[in-house]
């Protein structure tokens, strides 16, 4: 992230100023700068943008096993259910989903009255 932040704003920062605030190395800075994305990195972005259509057209319900199910069945993708999970966690699009349904489920409930003893 923040070798991201200081090729954003190269213009506006030096870059050693930078690294310097930031106690990054130069050396990282440039290697961040002229790495080439990888073939997995590539085949996880296209699939997280089938997890993203699929998840929609479900209408939000189904999760990670069936998912892995129908991947499988309709695409012949043979993708594991921690995968499918790891990618939910780094997308924007599940990331709100997950945040409202935990929320929800940590409030404590209101019983309205004491129950039973025995």
């Amino acid at each position: 992230m923040i070798f991201s932040f200081i090729q954003e704003n190269k213009e506006q920062l030096s870059v050693v100023r930078a690294c310097k605030y930031f106690n990054v190395s130069r050396a990282g800075y440039y290697v961040f700068c002229h790495r080439k994305t990888t073939a997995l990195e590539l085949e996880n972005e296209s699939l997280s943008a089938l997890l993203v259509d699929l998840f929609k057209q479900h209408k939000g319900r189904y999760g990670a096993r069936r998912l892995t199910f129908i991947l499988w069945r309709d695409y012949q993708l043979r993708v594991s259910r921690r995968r499918i999970t790891r990618l939910w966690y780094g997308n924007p699009f599940f990331d709100k989903i997950y945040k409202v349904s935990f929320l929800l489920s940590c409030y404590p409930i209101a019983l309205d009255s004491e129950p039973p003893r025995l």
